[in-house]
């Protein structure tokens, strides 16, 4: 099976037995002492469920899940997160995604998102298009940010916040609607169909989601660090901003870091 139709059909394979398990008792662990950040029992379950059927049908290929230990591969590194926003999921929030990337030599080559209550399947193939449940999909051409719905997320930790606060202020005296939702794979994804103009992260890592990096770069969008540079794949959370084109990105980046 190409890799692609593979991806596609193990994400919805995911995605149904996230949405049964769900419906049972599961619990919830606080993770590195944080109690901003969680891992549910279901993140363990669905991670290897995914990470057992691509050891399966790649088993010389790596593999990166969020909620597991790494394995190493020479070309190929498949990258999970096996719900993304488990805040989100915890609480009965439909606002959380799967998210399945394949990596070649550290680019991301396809990817997949999906939001197992919406029925909404992002996916892409390098060089080829991105595609929302089959459709191609495009960012939206939007120049201005007082036409602009952006996304802010803080951050979980202290530091953050001050910035955060300050940002938010002048986001809202110059854009028209500031957001938040709770799978920044769907932040990524909603910008690349042209739901959103941009988002900003206090700190995101962008690993366990290249599917999402992966949607957004072919889509022509721009994901940059806070001095413009392109944001490269990374375990470390930086501050990130993600946009619908230079323009947008720029002026976001001019507005909250001068």
């Amino acid at each position: 099976m190409e890799m692609y139709d593979f991806t596609i059909d193990l994400i919805r394979e995911a995605g149904h037995l996230l949405e049964k398990e769900k419906k049972e008792n599961f619990s919830v662990a606080i993770k590195n002492d944080n109690p901003k950040n969680i891992v549910t029992s279901l993140d363990i379950k669905i991670g290897e469920f995914i990470s057992n059927r691509i050891h399966e049908t790649y088993s010389k290929h790596g593999i990166h899940n969020e909620e597991a230990k790494d394995t190493t591969g020479n070309e190929y590194l498949w990258t999970i997160d096996p719900i993304d926003g488990t805040s989100s999921f915890a609480r009965g929030i439909p606002q959380y995604s799967i998210a399945i990337g394949l990596l070649r030599n550290n680019v991301p080559v396809l990817g997949a998102v999906l939001d197992p209550v919406a029925d909404e399947l992002f996916s892409f193939r390098k060089g080829e298009g991105v595609w929302l449940n089959g459709e191609i999909i495009a960012p939206s051409r939007e120049t201005e940010l007082e036409k602009s719905f952006i996304l802010l997320a803080s951050g979980r930790k202290g530091d953050q916040f001050e910035w955060a606060g300050e940002s938010l202020k002048k986001l809202l005296a110059n854009v028209n609607k500031v957001k938040n939702f709770g799978s920044s794979a769907l932040w990524l994804c909603y910008i690349a169909s042209g739901r959103i103009e941009g988002a900003v992260a206090g700190t995101a890592s962008t690993m366990d989601i290249s599917s999402a990096v992966g949607i957004l770069n072919e889509a022509g969008g721009v994901i940059t660090d806070k001095e413009g540079n392109s944001a490269l794949l990374s375990t470390t959370g930086t501050r990130l901003y993600a946009s619908n084109n230079q323009e947008i990105s720029s002026k976001l980046r001019k507005l909250l870091e001068h």
